[in-house]
């Protein structure tokens, strides 16, 4: 079954305009570097106005689990993605009960059976 997933989205307009389509998730990315990074000042207001059937997302690049934690509690999310192949990492996450998705680069190369080590803990892989 094919889901949407919309990232990168910091305004409240064009938010609102992807109600049309509802997406699946939307993706909110904190990683600092990022020009689409969600600060606390801007992001609160943008994900409460989105509707409830949307999945919220954050997206997280070399963050501690303190970090993402602090991030699901301030704005609600749902999942988290993120581009860390650790396993170990990814079992810290779990074991705070929260929902990973794994982002995987096509740039250096999907190797499916790696893949396999993380099933149970990640919810959805994306490429």
């Amino acid at each position: 079954m094919l889901k949407l997933k919309v990232c990168g989205m910091r305004g409240a307009k064009n938010i609102q305009d992807l109600q049309v389509v509802m997406p699946d998730f939307i993706g909110f990315i904190f990683y600092p570097l990022s020009p689409r990074y969600i600060n606390n000042k801007k992001g609160l207001e943008f994900i409460d106005a989105y509707t409830s059937q949307t999945k919220k997302v954050g997206v997280f690049v070399n963050a501690s689990v303190s970090d993402i934690k602090d991030k699901i509690t301030e704005y609600h999310l749902d999942y988290v993605q993120i581009y860390e192949k650790d396993i170990s990492f990814c079992k810290k996450l779990q074991e705070e009960n929260i929902k990973i998705i794994l982002a995987i680069s096509v740039e250096t190369g999907i190797e499916f059976e790696h893949l396999e080590i993380f099933s149970g803990m990640v919810v959805l892989f994306v490429i």
